[in-house]
């Protein structure tokens, strides 16, 4: 557990059982992962919770948190390095979170529970990967920095309610089962689309009823679509 100030994980394999971080607005408390595998990746942290002002920075690593939790609008997640890195969340818990996402950051979804991104102010340039469970947007939350989007797995479903929520030139990668949920006034471009490896032509895609010219309804859901290549507003 954190209060104020910064906690240093400077070596690798370190055993945390659960991670909890509050701060105040002059320390803006922090968990450095500052190595690579700083948290033991054959027992990692049960949860990470992270309240006012308190938050984690991957440091150009890639970590397994457990199941996350933001409780505030002030929580964050950063990456102070410009390599990429990121967290995996394997969440055993619903959670609906707010807080921030900054930096170089990858965002990896496992395990059987919602994680749900509401008015999360989300600043990352990163992949977001959805391989188990579902991830959804609600509210203002948006990702215009996702440069791939790739949700595979027979459990996996990516869920937007809003209308431009993604970045427009994203690669999005669709396999194995994976599901896109599109809601109602949900139109989405995109750079390219790939489903089950084969890479789709340019065109509007999305479920029956949807209006797409492209209808699969083994990966989408609901009435909204996205848009793949091609010009326009969105």
């Amino acid at each position: 557990d954190g209060y104020t100030g910064r906690i240093v994980l400077a070596v690798p394999s370190n055993y945390v059982y659960r991670i909890g971080y509050e701060s105040q607005p002059w320390a803006k408390g922090t968990l450095t992962l500052a190595c690579k595998d700083a948290l033991d990746p054959l027992r990692p942290p049960l949860d990470s919770t992270f309240a006012d002002y308190g938050g984690v920075d991957v440091c150009g690593n890639m970590h397994l948190i457990g199941s996350l939790a933001m409780q505030s609008e002030t929580s964050f997640i950063t990456n102070s390095s410009p390599v990429q890195g990121g967290v995996i969340v394997n969440q055993t818990a619903d959670q609906i979170i707010p807080g921030q996402i900054g930096g170089a950051t990858d965002l990896t979804k496992i395990g059987a529970k919602t994680l749900t991104l509401s008015d999360t102010v989300i600043s990352a340039t990163g992949t977001i990967r959805v391989l188990e469970g579902a991830l959804a947007f609600k509210g203002t939350a948006s990702w215009l920095g996702a440069t791939n989007v790739v949700v595979s797995g027979s459990s996996s479903r990516l869920a937007l309610v809003s209308r431009k929520t993604l970045g427009k030139n994203a690669c999005w990668s669709i396999s194995d089962g994976g599901k896109i949920s599109l809601g109602d006034g949900v139109q989405q471009r995109v750079g390219s689309l790939e489903i089950g490896g084969v890479k789709m032509p340019d065109g509007t895609y999305g479920a029956t009823g949807s209006g797409a010219e492209y209808v699969r309804d083994d990966v989408f859901e609901g009435s909204g679509w996205i848009r793949v290549g091609g010009s326009g507003l969105l």
